[in-house]
């Protein structure tokens, strides 16, 4: 995601969380200058609510292979 695509969603009503990284395309200022952003640590996803781990595992069943690296656990499938 962008910081325009998150600013969009926030537009529309959306709660987003970014995580922190220094791997990522955007830095994470250009996130934290979006209204309404909130910045979660590096690696706080699996103590996230369900809803948002159920989220993570659709999209990263849409990202494939790639996403096999990425560590979280859910209870959903």
């Amino acid at each position: 995601m962008t910081p325009s695509t998150v600013r969009q969603l926030l537009d529309k009503g959306f709660e987003i969380n970014v995580e922190r990284s220094p791997a990522r395309i955007f830095d994470d200022k250009e996130f934290e200058d979006v209204p309404g952003v909130t910045m979660v640590p590096i690696g706080s996803w699996p103590d996230a609510p369900e809803s948002v781990r159920f989220l993570f595992n659709r999209v990263k069943g849409l990202v494939g292979a790639a996403a096999d690296t990425w560590d979280i656990h859910s209870t959903s499938s």
